[in-house]
């Protein structure tokens, strides 16, 4: 083994898309990532994705595109699975005006992703007055925020601001923990338990006018 170092021209080859089980650091636009629900805007490709609402009070979601990461085309099998049951997602997020500050992660989702039928979790990372991190149930939800039952919620302990927070979810069969900002506040985390569903897709959701900015994400198995 032999290890080569101090060339400041070296090109970087590494490729989180053949490291972990999906990667997306949003340098370039891609497709993907679908948006949902009235109102929905989603741009990528400046180092990071934002997923705006233009509507009022309702919700707003992007979910993976189940085809065309990896080189897939639009109608083939993924090359990847889009579904992760027990595993560790990643992210870096910021809520990215001050007046909502209320949305989050999206996992476990069912294959149909559109209001009404979308099923899964919905967690929520909240500022204004709240601070705090809900899980919600999502059984047949709808933008307007219909379908939803409070699986768990608990305080920060911190006021959310428009600051990156960099955020992990453990998902361990019916068992959950999860990290609203494991570099600035890693005591503050929220276990939680559910047997709804197994195994899933993601995304992310905002409420109302609010602006969710995402780093980066990635997935790796537990």
């Amino acid at each position: 083994l032999y290890l080569y170092y101090g060339n400041p021209g070296a090109k970087n080859t590494s490729d989180g898309k053949q490291v972990f089980e999906f990667f997306d650091d949003f340098d370039f636009e891609n497709q993907d990532w679908v948006g949902y629900g009235t109102g929905v805007s989603v741009t990528s490709g400046s180092g990071y994705m934002q997923l705006s609402n233009t509507s009022g009070s309702t919700r707003s979601w992007v979910a993976l595109n189940d085809y065309n990461q990896y080189g897939c085309g639009t109608t083939a099998a993924p090359c990847k699975t889009r579904e992760f049951q027990d595993s560790i997602i990643e992210y870096k997020f910021k809520h990215n005006e001050s007046i909502y500050e209320e949305g989050g992660l999206l996992f476990r989702i069912t294959n149909n992703k559109s209001s009404g039928i979308i099923d899964g979790y919905q967690q929520a990372v909240r500022g204004r007055t709240s601070n705090d991190m809900p899980i919600w149930e999502m059984n047949d939800a709808t933008d307007a925020g219909g379908g939803l039952t409070t699986v768990d919620t608990m305080a920060l302990g911190y006021t959310v601001g428009q600051s990156w927070y960099e955020a992990r979810l453990d998902m361990a069969g019916s068992n959950f923990t999860f990290w609203p900002d494991r570099v600035n506040n890693p005591s503050t985390y929220n276990n939680f338990s559910d047997t709804s569903f197994t195994t899933g897709s993601l995304g992310f959701w905002i409420y109302s006018n609010s602006q969710l900015q995402i780093d980066w994400i990635f997935v790796r198995k537990y």
